[in-house]
């Protein structure tokens, strides 16, 4: 499947959510297929098992594509944060690039995302507005944020 991602010159939108993908799959995906891929614009990863390291990896295979939209909706991204601070920074740091070239579209809703989480994401895209419409609802975000 990721070495079809890689070559496929016609595929616009490619939508994979609710399959059980792990980190291990969207490692995969992101390495083997994403990084190779200047097709597809739409990607829709949500209701998987993807936690911080698989979605810093396929955040990070986007510097190189023409992704447009990207959801990751209903993962557990967020929730193995304290365990998880390499990946956090490979995230932190992958974003802006990758919303720099072509992403518009940024889901994150139900990620579990925390106060902190959402003020790192503004503040590293506040620089590169050619994100459009981040979507960051049925977080754990409070008044403070």
């Amino acid at each position: 499947f990721k070495h079809c991602i890689a070559t496929d010159t016609v595929l616009k939108a490619l939508s994979i959510q609710k399959n059980m993908i792990s980190d291990v799959g969207a490692t995969a995906l992101a390495s083997h297929g994403l990084a190779h891929n200047s097709t597809l614009q739409h990607l829709d990863m949500g209701f998987n098992c993807i936690h911080l390291a698989g979605a810093a990896e396929v955040v990070n295979a986007l510097k190189r594509s023409s992704l447009k939209c990207l959801r990751l909706t209903s993962n557990p991204i967020f929730e193995d944060m304290a365990t998880s601070m390499e990946s956090y920074r490979t995230l932190m740091s992958a974003l802006p690039l990758c919303c720099h070239q072509s992403l518009r579209v940024l889901s994150l809703g139900k990620t579990k995302m925390v106060d902190r989480v959402a003020v790192d994401i503004l503040a590293s895209l506040k620089t590169h507005p050619c994100l459009e419409v981040l979507l960051m609802y049925g977080n754990e975000l409070g008044d403070s944020t």
